[in-house]
């Protein structure tokens, strides 16, 4: 899957983190680093995947890793200390950045929207969107930029954007009826798809080059 190749960017960060490695192995005890994952997908998972393999303990790091929602939420931790990277949408870190935070992009990991576009079964093309409710995790994700650029070049002007929350939460109100389309990423785009919905649009194999998911971390940690 086109996914899990563009996922391996991510191994990047095991990299970047051997910067800390030599101070680490120096101390009796080991580095601890706080790296927030913000998306319930496939595209992070090597962040979990580097943890389980004890790849952060080999290089001399402690690492926990919260999860925060959203990529704005994220970088509010990141901003006050309480997280030291995370992963973040890109667009989001350098819309920051522009406004004067103190963000860094340190990797850029996925150049496509990892999302499929699953919408009600009767719902089979761009036309019958019109009038009907599409949800997005919140405004200012990258949810909701995906669903914008994707409407504007389809010309559809005549939808609700609906903050839906969290993508189970999201699909919950698919099969409610209160949703007529979601971006899912992999792997609930399978699990909306088990459920009867339709894939519309898949981002990763039909959508623009866009940076979308980063690690961030701020200018005072590489200091």
């Amino acid at each position: 899957m086109r996914i899990l190749k563009d996922a391996r960017g991510f191994f990047p960060l095991l990299l970047a983190l051997v910067f800390f490695a030599p101070s680490a192995q120096a101390q009796e005890k080991p580095i601890k680093l706080r790296i927030a994952w913000t998306a319930l997908d496939i595209v992070q998972a090597p962040i979990w995947m580097a943890h389980e393999g004890g790849l952060y303990r080999k290089y001399g790091l402690e690492v926990e890793l919260p999860f925060i929602a959203a990529t704005s939420t994220a970088l509010q931790a990141l901003a006050a200390g309480e997280v030291h990277l995370t992963a973040a949408a890109a667009e989001t870190v350098m819309r920051g950045n522009l406004r004067g935070a103190p963000f860094i992009m340190i990797i850029g990991a996925l150049k496509k929207f990892p999302f499929s576009f699953m919408t009600q079964p009767e719902i089979a093309n761009k036309n019958q969107l019109k009038g009907k409710r599409i949800g997005v995790t919140r405004f200012g994700s990258l949810t909701h930029t995906a669903i914008q650029y994707q409407l504007r070049q389809w010309a559809m002007k005549e939808v609700s954007i609906i903050q839906a929350g969290g993508v189970l939460e999201a699909l919950a109100a698919m099969k409610a009826k209160q949703l007529d389309g979601m971006l899912f990423p992999s792997p609930v785009n399978t699990m909306a798809k088990k459920a009867g919905f339709y894939d519309l649009f898949n981002f990763m194999r039909e959508g623009p080059d866009f940076l979308t998911l980063s690690v961030a971390t701020t200018k005072p940690f590489l200091a």
